[in-house]
């Protein structure tokens, strides 16, 4: 039930007009109005609450009709209540995933809440909470209920709030509802383009990309284009025409020097062109194919569907391992827009203001002082940058052994989601049964079972440790286990093989990793959905690190260090059950 509600309640019983109640109780008519039509809140145990308690109860003696001013003042705070009794990391989770199924960046929502953005900036990443927060909870309530009812975007609101259609179904309602669910402690699972990145990573075979888009065919230009030594443009369709002349330039240039790029400026309308889209992301693959490195400098405080959205698209030029990612922790500026590309003999520069993207200004100049100087200056913003995340592929395997070490060390909560049964709890025996049916030389099984034995030793001294850790395993019953065959793969090895597992193979596999954990404290193990990813694993420690793992085409890493990102997959809802206590026999069945 809500305040609004709870006020009607006791108003009707009483018969009590608006400036019946305003004149007893000294709340202007127009402000009681609002508060029944739940379009306004008031704060928990403030004297607004007392006033329209007592003020009730005198018109209902007036009248003949006994109501307790405390009951009521009692119910109307309790229902208050909800919407301000939350703890901080659940508090900043609803903030942020609002903000995302609003589609609206925090600078954004800073300007049409008037709120200062570093204030917003601090309030969604944790480091403070509002100092009224039921003010700044119905803030953003009212707001959320207009743009999303502007939007036509309340389908599957109900799904994040907890409630039904009919709570959401008018504007002050959702005032109602997404005011109580911001503030509460009922935790939401984050969907939207996680999902999405997830399963093209889990699907993507870069093999098969390479032959689709004719990678392997693509041919440098060396055609003596020549351009101006600079040039000025304004206007999108310029500014989308001086793009692509940048990535000529750098292609014609005998520079192999690393690119350093960053943009702040909106993609969407960009983006929206197909033409401009397609060529733009063949230029970057023909980037790609010259050999230069990448240092992208994002921009993380979009949306985090939009970053996820910019990850999946970016998947297969990540998988050549030519590209590092990187963020700037804050960014408070909400006028000014900025993008900078430079390699060793061009640069693009251009600014604009927020909202008038169109009226912004570009510049790309090859002489050699100015591109000497914005060289230099993309250096010193990339030296205040951080990793969004590494990218580990075979080219840098001993890099990754030594990381991975690391993160061996690392104390805190884990959670492990593997799409295939731990390689760690592999017996000798089933092992060299498995590489031998499948034709494996003496010196591949030697490092395979080395590998196997090292990671036993180090998962047994991390459970041993205590901290809490949960597994999801994937558990396949008979009836689909024909069409998914699970398989055993070693991509910490970035070996270019899968192997397969027969059924019984698979039944004694299952039934080595539940004794592997059985009686371990601090650990639970899950069965995971057959329906879900097949070739992919992740490693979730809590609030310092996610793992991405490709097992293979190729194999690959990708470790994620941005909170809002490692955020996201904390909060992601992987399908998940108990582990039963049958018998590894019972589980496999139906």
């Amino acid at each position: 039930m809500y305040f609004s509600d709870i006020l009607n309640e006791y108003i009707e019983k009483v018969s009590c007009s608006n400036r019946e109640l305003s004149e007893i109780s000294g709340i202007s008519a127009e402000t009681i109005a609002r508060y029944k039509r739940g379009e306004r809140i008031p704060r928990q145990g403030s004297s607004i609450v007392r006033q329209l308690a007592q003020g009730i109860e005198s018109f209902g003696k007036n009248s003949g009709i006994n109501v307790s001013a405390a009951e009521i003042e009692e119910r109307l705070n309790s229902v208050l209540g909800e919407g301000i009794n939350v703890d901080s990391e659940t508090y900043t989770s609803n903030l942020n995933l609002l903000a995302d199924y609003m589609e609206i960046t925090r600078t954004e929502l800073a300007k049409n809440l008037n709120y200062d953005p570093s204030y917003i900036s601090r309030v969604f990443s944790g480091k403070r909470k509002p100092s009224d927060m039921s003010k700044f909870n119905y803030d953003i309530a009212v707001y959320a209920a207009q743009r999303l009812f502007e939007m036509e975007k309340t389908d599957g609101l109900e799904k994040i709030l907890g409630c039904s259609r009919n709570d959401i179904d008018t504007k002050e309602k959702t005032v109602n509802a997404v005011y109580k669910w911001i503030g509460n402690n009922r935790f939401t699972p984050v969907y939207n383009n996680m999902n999405k990145f997830l399963n093209r990573l889990d699907e993507f075979d870069l093999d098969d990309y390479i032959k689709a888009i004719k990678f392997d065919k693509i041919k440098i230009p060396t055609s003596p284009f020549r351009f101006p030594s600079s040039k000025r443009v304004t206007g999108l369709k310029n500014m989308m025409d001086i793009e692509m002349d940048f990535i000529r330039s750098v292609l014609l240039s005998k520079s192999e020097e690393d690119m350093i790029m960053y943009s702040d400026m909106p993609m969407d309308k960009m983006a929206k062109d197909e033409e401009f889209a397609k060529k733009w992301m063949f230029g970057m693959a023909m980037l790609l194919k010259k050999g230069l490195h990448l240092n992208m400098i994002h921009e993380v405080s979009r949306p985090i569907d939009e970053l996820t959205l910019g990850l999946e698209s970016f998947i297969p030029m990540y998988m050549t391992g030519q590209i590092s990612p990187y963020y700037i922790e804050e960014k408070e500026n909400n006028v000014f827009l900025h993008l900078l590309k430079v390699s060793g003999t061009v640069a693009l520069t251009g600014e604009a203001i927020n909202g008038y993207h169109e009226d912004g200004f570009y510049y790309m100049t090859n002489n050699k002082e100015e591109v000497k100087y914005f060289r230099q200056r993309a250096k010193q913003m990339l030296s205040k940058t951080k990793p969004l995340m590494d990218i580990y592929t075979e080219k840098n395997s001993g890099s990754y052994k030594s990381f991975y070490n690391s993160v061996d060390e690392m104390r805190g909560e884990r959670k492990y989601i593997l799409s295939q049964l731990p390689v760690y709890t592999l017996s000798d025996e089933l092992l060299m049964k498995i590489l031998s049916r499948e034709g494996t030389g003496r010196h591949e099984c030697e490092v395979v079972r080395r590998y196997i034995h090292d990671r036993r030793k180090k998962m047994t001294e991390i459970l041993s440790r205590g901290d809490r850790t949960e597994i999801e395993i994937p558990v396949i019953s008979k009836d689909i286990y024909d069409h998914v065959q699970m398989k055993i793969s070693f991509p910490g090895l970035f070996l270019k093989k899968e192997f397969i597992c027969g059924k019984d193979e698979y039944l004694e596999h299952l039934r080595e990793t539940k004794g592997f954990f059985e009686g371990i404290k601090n650990c639970e193990l899950k069965r995971g959905n057959s329906d879900g990813f097949r070739n992919i694993n992740i490693l979730i420690i809590r609030d310092k690190l996610v793992i991405v793992s490709k097992m293979i085409s190729p194999a690959i890493h990708f470790a994620i260090y941005h909170p809002r990102m490692i955020k996201a997959f904390e909060d992601f809802a992987f399908p998940i059950t108990d582990m039963d206590s049958d018998t590894p026999d019972d589980t496999y069945s139906n």
